[in-house]
């Protein structure tokens, strides 16, 4: 019996909206490492890739809800109503367990076919307000990071330095255009803000009583290196 597959996941618009700032071929990377472990939950290697550090963060941020996704979607395909109820009339091996509520039969209740249809969309995506909660990684904000976050983040084996990172990175994405910032200039503010000591679950930005991040970025516009739109991306690299 050949294994079933997982077909579909949930991709969000915050996803485009950040990997969109990035050359065309590190998008190529992020997108095809989503694609891959939404699916098949196949971990990517981005060592090498241009722009590393910040590829590792947006993928860092975006990467525990695909998990929480891919192992929702995994559970539901496992078990199923206990052997003897009604509802299970084949047989079919379950957890032994009767629920304490609603142990009657549904078989003569009639359905509502809105009902099952929504309920068919979901089953494969997640229930899409449980993915709003889960994407989290997009809309939190790592000032105010709660202890269960925090665990939720370590159980998936990602760095929580790392994922703070990626939460500003966003922020300062977010508010980039409108203040001029180039590519090199939000850099130059993440190398400052965004960096981390050996070990520490920390972000340097954390350490400021109060952080505003469009006031902080409004220093760096032009201290990147300005550069044309249509430079290349060797170029770029090259002036660092």
């Amino acid at each position: 019996m050949s294994k079933v597959k997982k077909d579909t996941f949930v991709f969000y618009r915050s996803y485009y909206d950040s990997i969109s700032r990035f050359p065309e071929g590190v998008q190529f990377l992020l997108f095809r490492a989503i694609v891959r472990y939404g699916l098949d939950l196949e971990e990517p290697d981005f060592t090498g890739a241009q722009f590393q550090p910040f590829v590792e963060a947006v993928w860092d941020g975006i990467r525990p809800h695909l998990y929480k996704s891919y192992t929702n979607w995994l559970n539901g395909n496992k078990g199923g109503p206990p052997k003897g109820n009604k509802n299970n009339p084949h047989g079919r091996r379950g957890n032994g367990k009767q629920p304490r509520t609603n142990l009657e039969s549904t078989e003569n209740r009639p359905k509502d076919k809105d009902k099952d249809n929504d309920k068919d969309k979901d089953k494969d995506n997640d229930n899409e307000q449980d993915n709003v909660r889960d994407i989290g990684i997009i809309i939190d904000d790592w000032r105010h990071l709660s202890n269960a976050r925090l665990d939720q983040i370590r159980i998936t084996g990602q760095s929580v330095a790392n994922f703070k990172r990626s939460l500003l990175l966003q922020e300062v994405n977010d508010v980039a255009a409108e203040l001029g910032l180039s590519r090199t200039d939000i850099e130059a503010f993440m190398q400052k803000w965004g960096e981390s000591s050996p070990g520490s679950e920390m972000i340097r930005a954390e350490y400021e009583p109060t952080f505003n991040t469009k006031e902080r970025a409004k220093n760096y516009k032009g201290v990147g290196k300005p550069v044309s739109r249509c430079i290349s991306v060797q170029e770029l690299m090259a002036r660092g």
